[in-house]
């Protein structure tokens, strides 16, 4: 696409955000594959952007994680999650209360699980470790636990201090049987009840469909809505789950400054 080889690319956030870092002014976002929003993520029938707001909404007495197909969004994010006991040190000290913490994480590939938490860490001087942290340098342990139900469930057992999942891994119909079993409990929304959201990573933007930046605006929109009237059809939806699209919205490239930035603390040899 840089060298205009190519008119129309399928490119995943980061992708978008290398290619624009690297090549500036080559390609430019035509469309964002979307997904359901979260009932937190809405009011008032509006998309809410404040994270504060949307961690107070999953923090509310009766938040069940439930999603809207009403409203759809272009990107999900990673949560800091911890222990409703823990909470209040969380409150009064911020992310700082997290220096010298065991952190349930995923495998260092994982963009929710690992990638966007550490990315968090550093923009309030922290880091991971493997080893034993050092809370006055900063340092955050990192625990791999395979399966973002199974970090939370490691969190609910006391086998960590947090967890970094997606928002919001608690909803899951079975992967918490055994541990509400044994504490007596029957529903998914009691996981929710013992534990507590502390904070949001940036957006986690999905696929977006891309486009060289010489076609002229005309075509673009073409390209734009030829995309959105082929994932309505039921044959364009089923050639299009081999990206797991479902549906498309308008891009904007300003939505992606995050993203470059992720780029940027990836590869500051880039710099």
């Amino acid at each position: 696409m840089a060298s205009g080889q190519v008119h129309v690319g399928f490119l995943t956030a980061q992708q978008y955000a290398f290619t624009t870092v690297e090549y500036p002014g080559k390609v430019d976002v035509l469309l964002t594959s979307v997904r359901n929003a979260y009932n937190a993520q809405v009011s008032n029938g509006v998309i809410i952007e404040d994270l504060d707001q949307i961690v107070a909404n999953a923090n509310t007495a009766g938040y069940d994680a439930s999603t809207n197909s009403a409203h759809k969004v272009s990107s999900y994010y990673s949560m800091l999650l911890v222990r409703n006991e823990d909470y209040a040190a969380y409150q009064t000290n911020g992310l700082d209360e997290l220096k010298g913490k065991n952190v349930a994480t995923q495998s260092a590939t994982s963009g929710s699980g690992y990638i966007y938490p550490s990315f968090l860490l550093s923009q309030n001087g922290m880091e991971f470790v493997t080893g034993t942290p050092n809370a006055a340098n900063g340092e955050v342990k990192s625990t791999v636990v395979g399966g973002h139900q199974n970090a939370v469930l490691a969190l609910l057992n006391g086998e960590v201090d947090a967890a970094f999942t997606f928002f919001d891994a608690r909803f899951h119909a079975t992967a918490y049987a055994g541990w509400l079993e044994t504490n007596g409990l029957t529903d998914y929304k009691d996981v929710i009840a013992a534990t507590k959201v502390v904070a949001l990573t940036t957006g986690i933007y999905n696929d977006t469909i891309s486009t060289i930046s010489s076609l002229s605006d005309g075509l673009r929109d073409a390209l734009a809505d030829a995309f959105m009237a082929v994932i309505a059809t039921d044959e364009g939806y089923a050639a299009l789950q081999i990206y797991n699209h479902s549906g498309y919205l308008k891009a904007e490239d300003e939505d992606y400054d995050g993203e470059r930035e992720l780029y940027k603390f990836l590869h500051p040899e880039n710099e």
